[in-house]
């Protein structure tokens, strides 16, 4: 592939990333994770985001557990705290204690304080958000 034609497909893939998150998602989580890391990993965090939110919660642990941690210092405090609760469940203790470690103390308490309410109570299924 020629240096213009490469341009033009990281263009292209940035752009699809942007605009349809869905679509990108399901088409990444069939390639594995593995595989996706490697087409995900020159995109910035901001970009990843949109489309790790849309990936299922072990799909997403899966592949934040291969992210390095200086991307995931991104990544992390600014995912939406409930989906960031579902991909914590599906993590191992290490793990777990690893990810809340490269966040910022207040948003641990808030992530700590949602991971205490029992699987499918309605404290554990509610939006924590406030959307104006």
């Amino acid at each position: 592939m020629s240096g213009n034609s490469a341009v033009v497909v990281e263009a292209l893939n940035r752009r699809f990333l942007s605009d349809h998150p869905v679509q990108a998602a399901h088409e990444i989580e069939r390639l594995g994770p593995e595989e996706a890391i490697l087409q995900l990993e020159a995109f910035p965090a901001r970009k990843l985001l949109r489309v790790i939110e849309r990936f299922t919660p072990g799909f997403s642990a899966n592949l934040l557990s291969q992210i390095p941690e200086e991307k995931l210092k991104k990544l992390l405090p600014e995912m939406d705290p409930n989906f960031l609760v579902a991909v914590l469940g599906q993590v191992d203790d290490e793990s777990r204690s690893k990810f809340l470690s490269l966040v910022d103390p207040s948003i641990k308490r808030e992530l700590s304080s949602l991971m205490d309410y029992p699987e499918n109570s309605a404290g554990s299924l509610m939006d924590t958000q406030i959307s104006l």
